[in-house]
């Protein structure tokens, strides 16, 4: 879902690479490469933006946490 949110948002992805055993996935697209993955803790997110640097990196980033937030908190019994 996160994957889906994010590409959807950020118009600019327009590749994305999913592990064999879909608990790894790639997004690149023009100025911005993202690596996310989960293991039986945690939720892992890393990410470059060479070209944009500080110029869109805020909201693209703000927006990247508040979707990987919303869909993968905890649900409450």
């Amino acid at each position: 879902m996160a994957v889906h949110e994010v590409s959807g948002r950020f118009a600019g992805i327009g590749r994305t690479e999913w592990s064999a055993d879909r608990n790894r996935v790639k997004l690149e697209g023009v100025g911005v490469r993202v690596e996310m993955w989960v293991d039986e803790r945690n939720v892992h997110a890393t990410g470059d933006m060479p070209i944009l640097g500080g110029l869109l990196s805020g909201p693209f980033l703000s927006g990247f946490k508040q979707i990987i937030q919303d869909t993968f908190r905890k649900q409450l019994p």
